[in-house]
């Protein structure tokens, strides 16, 4: 990443995929097509598995069970709270909500994005709140029904006790010690 920012700048003009992939296959010294065919220009999906475990890495599940959710983001700018992602498919897309929104309540009830998803974890599945925006400087009022989130939230955890090689290629990889101690949700693969 070092090299795509000096090569390209943010006030550059942007680059490509295949000025990506270029400034790969430079730093790994030799071709690395036919990752990009698979995982990047084609659909097959990454075994994160199989890649995170050659570092002492395990891939874990975040939660229990799926949470409510409505298929939007929101950020913070001053005092206006803005969608800034709605999600194709989604209950808010269904709804009409758009990005750029201003977002002012939740069933009343200012809302900002630190308290959006606890308000929206507190609402049972199937039933509907009702997100108050601004659009154009018109006030307006949306039907959003809450579901399940379609797709579990996962994370990254160290694994507990890891062979000595696999500590030593976290450690090369991220430049920092394998603490084992902190690795308490690891499945000891």
């Amino acid at each position: 990443m070092r090299t795509m920012y000096r090569r390209f700048p943010l006030s550059g003009t942007g680059y490509t995929l295949l000025d990506f992939q270029r400034a790969a296959e430079e730093a790994s010294g030799g071709t690395l097509q036919l990752f990009f065919d698979r995982y990047v220009y084609g659909t097959t999906p990454l075994p994160w598995e199989e890649y995170l475990a050659y570092a002492g890495l395990d891939v874990a599940r975040a939660d229990t069970s799926l949470k409510p959710w409505i298929g939007l983001s929101t950020a913070d700018a001053g005092e206006k709270t803005r969608i800034t992602l709605v999600i194709a498919g989604s209950p808010a897309s269904a709804a009409g909500l758009d990005i750029g929104d201003e977002l002012l309540a939740l069933n009343g009830i200012r809302v900002r994005t630190a308290d959006l998803a606890e308000r929206i974890s507190q609402v049972a599945e199937g039933e509907e709140v009702t997100l108050t925006v601004f659009r154009s400087d018109r006030l307006r009022e949306y039907k959003v029904k809450v579901v399940r989130a379609p797709v579990p939230a996962y994370k990254v955890v160290r694994t507990f006790k890891p062979a000595e090689l696999k500590k030593s290629i976290y450690q090369a990889w991220l430049g920092s010690k394998f603490d084992s101690s902190a690795a308490p949700t690891g499945t000891g693969k």
